[in-house]
């Protein structure tokens, strides 16, 4: 009788060629680990390696053994780095801090600021009905990311591309404006050749601002919430940029013990610059910052 059990084949040096393997280890039985080639430096796409294996079966023994030769690494590429499927970010936010600062005071008109060129020829009635809904569809986008909670007082984000959030605010970080950032990024997708990175805008790019502001200052209201901080000094200054005026506004606080110096913000100021106007506007934002504490 034959036996049902199939004789065991011990690695041959030829089948790293045949098969495109590498021995990885050897234990004390002998016994070899390997792996495929084509993972190591494609990475694990199968309808990538169908292609490579049939173009690789093709090659004389002499062009298969020259077949991996100055390639890079699949684990040292950016495209490995990037492959973030998994990863996202999820931020919760008082309710004061996206509706009282994001939506009403910090950021409402800050899209204006760069198309205000009138050629003199609009019905002045017209343009201001159009500037009216401009407006309005500006801030339903602008808040497109922030979602309220139901039964609490609380908005939550989820950033599902990671990179591309990360990436584009450090581009807004070293002073690019939205739609340089949008440019910046498209060059970096298309040098990096990294999919992740497309379908941004300038309006995307606004939205993940909004976000990451909303972030910090949520950061800030926790610790000027904390008991350990019983008291604190404001600083503020103002000045105009592209003619719209801001207001700076920075504050101190000993916070467990270290003394902590805090940009807020630059508040867009919309009124004339009276005292009791700007009184007013400090008032409203740092009631929000000092309230909000940790969104519940």
């Amino acid at each position: 009788m034959s036996s049902s059990k199939r004789a065991a084949t011990p690695f041959q040096k030829s089948h790293a060629l045949d098969f495109t393997l590498e021995v990885v280890s050897t234990d004390s039985r002998g016994d070899v680990s390997v792996r495929c080639l084509f993972c190591l430096y494609e990475g694990r796409q199968v309808v990538q390696h169908a292609t490579s294996w049939t173009e690789y079966q093709m090659l004389s023994v002499d062009q298969k053994k020259q077949y991996f030769d100055g390639r890079i690494k699949a684990t040292k590429t950016l495209h490995h780095h990037f492959d973030l499927d998994k990863d996202m970010y999820e931020f919760s936010f008082s309710a004061d801090i996206v509706e009282v600062i994001i939506g009403d005071l910090f950021f409402r008109d800050d899209e204006q600021l760069e198309d205000t060129d009138d050629d003199g020829e609009q019905n002045p009635a017209d343009a201001a009905r159009k500037e009216l809904i401009k407006k309005k569809n500006e801030k339903k986008n602008a808040m497109k990311l922030f979602c309220k909670e139901e039964e609490v007082s609380v908005y939550t984000t989820t950033i599902k591309d990671v990179v591309r959030f990360d990436l584009a605010m450090d581009f807004v970080g070293i002073g690019l404006s939205f739609r340089q950032t949008t440019e910046a990024m498209q060059k970096a997708k298309t040098r990096t050749k990294t999919a992740k990175l497309t379908g941004l805008n300038d309006s995307i790019v606004g939205q993940y601002t909004r976000v990451l502001v909303a972030v910090a200052l949520q950061q800030i209201a926790v610790i000027l919430d904390d008991e350990s901080v019983w008291a604190m000094s404001l600083a503020g200054d103002d000045s105009t940029h592209r003619g719209q005026s801001f207001f700076d506004l920075c504050v101190r606080a000993c916070y467990r013990g270290e003394l902590m110096n805090l940009h807020l913000a630059a508040i867009p100021m919309f009124d004339r610059h009276l005292a009791v106007n700007i009184f007013n506007l400090i008032v409203k934002f740092m009631d929000v910052c000092i309230t909000s504490g940790v969104p519940s």
